[in-house]
């Protein structure tokens, strides 16, 4: 449990610094982030559901190939 909040105490620091960093050297600039922002989120958003579907798709397969072997 605590080598867990460890990594994860670590690794939130390292992300929200990076964070920290690119915010104070943006300044006044942080519209622009915006813009691309949203569309990397819309990016991610579908490669997260491409891969649920994937996902339930090859479960699904599975399922019945072992459904369709049992005597």
């Amino acid at each position: 449990m605590w080598r867990f909040l460890s990594l994860t105490t670590l690794g939130s620091l390292i992300w929200n610094a990076g964070f920290v960093v690119a915010g104070y050297q943006l300044g006044a600039n942080w519209q622009t982030v915006d813009e691309y922002a949203d569309i990397f989120q819309k990016a991610v958003i579908a490669v997260v559901a491409l891969s649920v579907v994937v996902f339930v798709a090859v479960r699904m397969r599975e399922r019945g190939q072992s459904q369709g072997n049992a005597p």
